[in-house]
């Protein structure tokens, strides 16, 4: 045990140093400083963020949601690292990358599936008709590291509002069938990814099933009335 001894400050106060080493390990060296800071360690205010070592959608190994440290989407860290891949996909600020992490994160602690890998931390992967997002959360599960998703066009808001207005046609390869899904995915692109109106008409008149256009107007109306009072997601 050391015996170093702390000359204290003309109020006699001494303390534990409050701040981090860059190992992430809390500095327990006493200190006399007013800032609380013993000028030994690194003097880091907060535990760095270790950095993920893969992409989300890298970590294979499956294991229960439970394993998972407890999260708390409310005031679990954010790190630059994930905002910065939101932005890089979706652009917009960094307060709207934030809202939205956090929004996924508390859909998928308890509807999605959770992978493991080589390093430690986790991958928290959507499933079902909303799969195609993921985020990476610390072995401690105190930060989300990093944010992945396979639509660059799309939020996961928006996808799961669509989820929300109606039941998508299935395409089992039959004309009609494929008429009625070409009309439901551009119906999709005007009401909800805001897709120049303009530019999405002429891929309608362009098409080679006429019915495509009856159709297409008949759901670009039912989206519309369908979501006409609900939040919108991008401002």
């Amino acid at each position: 045990m050391s015996t170093h001894t702390i000359t204290p400050t003309p109020s006699g106060r001494v303390a534990t140093c409050r701040r981090y080493r860059s190992d992430g390990e809390r500095c327990r060296t006493a200190t006399s400083y007013a800032d609380g800071w013993c000028r030994t360690c690194d003097g880091l205010p907060a535990p760095p963020s270790p950095q993920p070592t893969l992409t989300p959608f890298q970590y294979k190994r499956q294991v229960p949601l439970d394993q998972v440290p407890p999260i708390d989407p409310a005031t679990i860290a954010i790190a630059d690292t994930a905002l910065d891949a939101y932005q890089d996909v979706h652009h917009g600020t960094r307060e709207r990358a934030d809202a939205h992490i956090r929004d996924l994160l508390r859909d998928v602690i308890r509807d999605g599936r959770a992978t493991t890998g080589s390093d430690g931390q986790f991958a928290l992967v959507t499933t079902g008709r909303l799969r195609g997002y993921s985020l990476i959360i610390s072995a401690r599960g105190d930060a989300v590291l990093g944010y992945a998703t396979r639509y660059a066009t799309r939020t996961y808001e928006q996808l799961r509002a669509r989820v929300g207005v109606t039941r998508r046609p299935k395409h089992k390869g039959q004309s009609a069938d494929r008429a009625r899904y070409a009309a439901w995915q551009l119906a999709m692109r005007v009401v909800l990814d805001r897709h120049d109106p303009a530019v999405v008409e002429a891929e309608v008149d362009a098409h080679a099933d006429p019915r495509v256009r009856t159709l297409f107007d008949r759901y670009r109306a039912r989206l519309a009335d369908k979501t006409q009072d609900r939040p919108d997601n991008d401002e």
